[in-house]
């Protein structure tokens, strides 16, 4: 593709920059939903570093799911709003 912004690159730079800013928090709940934005984003970096057949890119991409992945497993959701409590 020749386009300087085509829309793959697009989401794959808003969904890190979800992913940034979600796991820099110091809520578990939003560093659990900036691991699901930092995942969301690796099967696109991963076409992309395939089809430009970049095999460093490739183990990365695989490197940052499993931590993405260990984000999200040890983030867990909060909610001690009371509106998400029965009472």
């Amino acid at each position: 593709m020749s386009e300087w912004f085509d829309p793959v690159q697009i989401y794959i730079m808003v969904m890190g920059l979800l992913a940034i800013t979600g796991l820099g928090s110091r809520v578990t709940g939003r560093r659990k939903v900036g691991s699901i934005c930092g995942m969301m984003a690796e099967p696109a970096r991963l076409w992309v570093a395939i089809q430009n057949d970049s095999g460093g890119i490739i183990v990365l991409c695989l490197v940052f799911f499993v931590g993405y992945a260990r984000a999200y497993r040890n983030n867990r959701w909060e909610f001690n709003d009371d509106r998400y409590t029965t009472k």
